[in-house]
């Protein structure tokens, strides 16, 4: 998915760059390199330390669920199984598929029967995962897995084909990890995995996870459009180690025309209330996208100000008109110099924190 665009103004804009682009970047700026601030050698990913037998008990599989987390020793039965919390998350994302309401269009749809208002059923589809070297420094560089279908429909789509996920391969794990395990050998050093649209995957997600190596010690990146429920964010918090959402709209009625989604704001607040109520670090990106930033951005920022304890921003000036952008009399332009200083002059004042710079002791604490 690697992409380059020139604006009008000459400006190169690159879009997923990987390894591969670092000899011509290094070419034009000979200065140029990879910036990260990785966490320590001996980190240990959420989701590893959920792999450990907890309990004993006589139900299936498939018939745990969150309330067997509340559990401990004393409850363990003389027969039975053991389980791990990674067990009865697993479990519980494959049941919640039989009424899917893990986005805010909450269908209820049978996935194991037909598929939801996000494209999918009950398979996972993904793209072949990739290196990134140009997410925020305290991620970077990225091993990116896009996860096909999606609940929004954003006419600005940067990756349309994501939106057709039957077109795409099924996730196996015998494959994914060895895959991995390559992508870590290509000279730039890995300092995440990051999952795209975890939210109608999240029962994937955690599949690939049951099946990862046990030295496996990269931090497990969730890239969200907050459009997900509470109950999507009780499963992904247990294994998420950052956050990276995306808030886009300031006001539902934008949402609604450029997205295809209803009270997007109710379900922006329940994300962000459930990630700033957990410990999972997090950051919330937000995209400067053109004429939008008195009805969206300004609301947008004055709303993650009353988060700031809990988050870090990362503004991005990237957009790039793609999709069906065209169609739209504000967004078939790039955003003004004027609109990214506007927008990133109200961040300032209102004392959010830049991860790009803001970012020394993001991995302190574990």
């Amino acid at each position: 998915m690697n992409r380059i665009y020139q604006t009008a103004d000459g400006q190169l804009i690159f879009h997923d760059p990987g390894p591969g682009m670092i000899p011509f970047l290094s070419s034009m700026d000979p200065g140029f390199r990879v910036e990260s601030v990785p966490p320590k050698n001996d980190f240990i990913p959420r989701f590893q330390k959920q792999r450990k037998p907890f309990i004993r008990s006589e139900k299936s599989f498939l018939e745990l669920d969150l309330s067997d987390l509340d559990l401990d020793a004393d409850h363990n039965t003389e027969n039975g199984t053991m389980y791990s919390r990674l067990d009865v998350l697993h479990a519980t994302g494959l049941r919640l598929l039989s009424d899917c309401r893990l986005c805010g269009h909450d269908c209820g749809v049978n996935r194991y029967r037909k598929q939801g208002l996000c494209g999918l059923g009950a398979k996972v589809h993904q793209t072949e995962p990739f290196v990134h070297i140009a997410e925020e420094t305290v991620i970077n560089s990225a091993i990116v897995v896009n996860l096909a279908g999606c609940a929004m429909r954003c006419c600005y789509c940067i990756n349309p084909e994501l939106l057709q996920p039957q077109s795409h391969p099924e996730i196996d794990p015998a494959a994914f990890w060895p895959k991995v395990a390559e992508l870590r050998t290509l000279g730039v050093k890995a300092n995440s995995l990051e999952f795209t649209n975890p939210t109608e995957s999240i029962h994937g997600i955690l599949a690939l996870l049951f099946k990862a190596p046990q030295d496996f010690n990269l931090p497990v990146v969730m890239n969200s459009h907050l459009y997900g429920t509470e109950m999507f964010y009780r499963l992904a918090n247990e294994i998420t180690d950052v956050w990276l959402s995306d808030l886009r709209y300031g006001n539902d009625d934008c949402a609604r025309r450029l997205s295809k989604v209803a009270d997007y704001m109710k379900y922006a607040r329940i994300g962000l209330d459930a990630m700033c109520g957990s410990d999972v670090r997090t950051i919330v990106r937000t995209l400067v996208l053109p004429g939008h930033v008195e009805c969206c951005l300004k609301p947008a920022l004055k709303l993650l100000a009353e988060y700031k304890a809990n988050i870090r921003l990362s503004v991005l000036e990237q957009y790039v008109p793609e999709h069906e952008a065209h169609r739209d009399p504000d967004l078939r332009r790039r955003p003004t110099a004027s609109e990214i200083n506007e927008v990133k002059t109200l961040a300032s004042k209102l004392g959010l924190r830049d991860v790009g710079v803001d970012n020394f002791d993001f991995w302190s604490n574990g």
